[in-house]
């Protein structure tokens, strides 16, 4: 910056030779910058127009970096650093010629995009199409201008531009380069106007987006100085998004708060003969190219990796790795031997595997109804079975006798607060399905006797199970007695089990009668009577048809039911 507190533009000269590349091993530790006090302003800042982008063609990595930051570029030398080599280029550099900086050893570029949310570099796709063609590993960095528009809506933009970001081996994570204001003014300064926490609060806005998007988190291109000026030493982005240290001096000297190890270093603006003129010079702090590779695919900070190698890697039941991270509905997918692991943002990344994996993809995976995986595939409590929760209120329980089944809703909530597989219903046996009269929704259950979960609008989810499931199911089920109003419920005189059902029935069964319907004019009768607890008892038989009506025995006598006078008769034994 000169005294007038205007961006000064780098002079660049350029010496000739590139030092041959010396591996390191891991990564290079440094000390942090101090933490500075810092105020806080509003939350939402006045975001300047579109108009005062004057000069976005002379906006590139490091154009506003000035001293003390850099040494005096006119007389400087810097010799190359350790690791891999690679080059940040724009529309400033105009046309390049790929296959000459390839052979020339150049393993990387980054190649500006955007700026702010309405800038597009012109020579962006051309540079993009000439890397991949040449072999060189390529990514895309956006410039970006925080007093313009919301984090999001630069990364949202910055990602339409890039079309869409996978992890294929060539394509390198996506930048974030923050600097000091090009466009400022006595008033805003190198801060773009913002105070501390807006700024923080701007950059976890981009970072968090492009994280959702793409499953990676963006590097962060920035200076010492700036970080702490602007941030006040904020630590949070450090946790989880790379670090391209901007510091064209002999060493890399100090880096921001928040980081111990940079990912990408622009280490000079000396030239060589093997590069353009007017060419920023960068290394990646691995140890060979194979390093690289791995970061660009993802062997690093993603959250499907972390969730691989948390589990065991290829020792886990995964096994080794099939493909990349792709995209699918809102979140990523990412296919090993044994299984998928699936990440979107809400819910993390959780692994489905066999049996469970196969049915989950026939119901239309995390696009279907089941939606993504809230925990990986986890055995159930009772050490039978195995299962995965689901984001949309679902289940896939397997066993080996029952096979994979779905379950969710209200009828999941049902057998949940029943106990789920350690209660009487057992493991499921079929999918939610829908009954022939279109009014109810179901799942069968592997319980002794067999068992339903019933569900209606009317009545909610109801159980049914046992010997009463199948003398209601053995009559006709829904079709002759309607659904369950009830659960299975224990009688009043502590001795039978009962349901009633929505036609006016009910099925009752005790240790000495077995088990028996009644419905109708003659179930009223017996309810009149005061149920099991009545003179009557526990019924002995279905309704069936006598001279003139219908009746039911009971242990102590019949009720009868004349149709011609609608009259009922109760006799005792």
């Amino acid at each position: 910056m000169n005294v007038n507190g205007t961006p000064t533009k780098r002079r660049r000269l350029f010496v000739v030779g590139l030092a041959a590349v010396v591996p390191v091993l891991g990564v290079v530790a440094v000390a942090n910058a101090t933490t500075t006090a810092v105020s806080t302003g509003s939350s939402q800042p006045s975001y300047q127009p579109a108009s005062r982008l004057t000069h976005p063609d002379d906006d590139f990595m490091g154009s506003t970096i000035g001293a003390p930051e850099r040494p005096d570029t006119a007389t400087a030398s810097v010799t190359p650093p350790s690791g891999v080599p690679g080059i940040d280029v724009s529309h400033f550099q105009g046309t390049l010629d790929w296959p000459g900086i390839a052979a020339n050893g150049i393993k990387f570029a980054y190649i500006k995009a955007t700026e702010g949310a309405t800038f597009v570099d012109p020579n962006y796709a051309t540079n993009f199409a000439g890397a991949d063609a040449a072999g060189v590993l390529r990514g895309g960095y956006h410039f970006a201008l925080p007093d313009q528009s919301s984090g999001a809506a630069q990364a949202k933009f910055f990602l339409v531009t890039e079309s869409g970001w996978v992890a294929d081996g060539g394509n390198l994570p996506p930048v974030l380069d923050i600097e000091n204001n090009p466009y400022q003014t006595p008033t805003d300064g190198e801060c773009y106007g913002l105070s501390p926490s807006q700024t923080v609060s701007w950059l976890a806005d981009f970072s968090n987006t492009v994280h959702a998007e793409t499953n990676r988190w963006p590097v962060v291109y920035t200076t010492a100085k700036w970080w702490s000026d602007c941030t006040g030493g904020d630590t949070t982005l450090g946790a989880h998004d790379p670090l391209w240290i901007a510091s064209p001096n002999p060493t890399v000297g100090v880096l921001p708060v928040g980081w111990s190890s940079y990912t990408f270093w622009q280490y000079g603006v000396s030239g060589s003969a093997d590069i353009p003129p007017s060419t920023d010079e960068d290394v990646f702090n691995g140890a060979d190219l194979q390093a690289l590779t791995s970061f660009a695919t993802g062997d690093g900070n993603d959250m499907i990796t972390l969730r691989y190698n948390q589990m065991g890697g290829a020792g886990s039941h995964l096994g080794t790795v099939v493909g990349y991270p792709v995209r699918i509905g809102s979140g990523w997918e990412r296919q090993y031997q044994g299984g998928v692991i699936f990440y979107y943002p809400p819910t993390g990344a959780h692994a489905v595997l066999g049996k469970i994996l196969a049915h989950y993809q026939q119901l239309g995976g995390p696009t279907g109804f089941l939606g993504f995986p809230i925990t990986d595939e986890t055995p159930t409590p009772d050490t039978v079975g195995r299962y995965n929760h689901f984001a949309d209120s679902g289940s896939i329980y397997w066993t080996p006798a029952t096979g994979a089944w779905s379950i969710h809703g209200a009828i999941r909530d049902k057998w949940s607060a029943l106990g789920w597989e350690r209660s009487a219903l057992g493991y499921p046996t079929s999918d939610e399905s829908g009954t022939a009269d279109g009014v109810a929704r179901y799942n069968t259950f592997a319980g002794t006797g067999g068992s339903a979960i019933y569900w209606t609008s009317a009545s909610g989810a109801r159980e049914v199970q046992g010997a009463i499931y199948g003398h209601w199911t053995a009559l006709g089920g829904e079709a002759a007695f309607g659904y369950p109003t009830t659960d299975e419920t224990g009688t009043p005189d502590g001795v039978g089990r009962f349901n009633h059902f929505s036609k006016d029935a009910s099925v009752y069964w005790s240790p000495g009668s077995d088990v028996w319907s009644v419905h109708g004019a003659i179930r009223d009768a017996w309810a009149g009577q005061g149920w099991e607890r009545g003179r009557l008892g526990y019924p002995t038989s279905d309704e069936y048809g006598v001279a003139g009506g219908r009746r039911n025995n009971f242990q102590h006598g019949t009720i009868t039911w004349y149709s011609a006078s609608n009259t009922i008769q109760i006799t005792y034994s």
